[in-house]
């Protein structure tokens, strides 16, 4: 148990909030985008469509998504939100 909550709090997005399975699934994608996986490879998408190009969303199960921004190819991971959380954002102009 504290091996695994030093792994959450050292993580570089906030993610004990989550569901356990849903947080284990986020740091491995971190860990494989650090990797130089590309973010295409989750079904991650850029905000082109809301003018937010360095945005990305990368589903992360069916409820939730982490959002990064690319920094002349470095990722800043931003946030895990719910589907729904994130479609409110979408609405109300994205990530500023």
């Amino acid at each position: 148990m504290a091996k695994w909550n030093e792994k959450v709090f050292s993580a570089p997005v906030r993610v004990d909030h989550l569901p356990k399975e849903i947080a284990e699934k986020t740091l491995q994608i971190i860990a494989e985008l650090k990797d130089g996986k590309p973010y295409l490879d989750f079904k991650g998408k850029r905000m082109v469509v809301m003018g937010q190009r360095d945005v990305i969303s990368i589903p992360i199960g069916k409820r939730y998504r982490l959002i990064c921004r690319d920094l002349d190819g470095v990722f800043e991971y931003v946030e895990v939100i719910t589907h729904e959380t994130y479609n409110n954002r979408l609405t109300a102009g994205g990530w500023n």
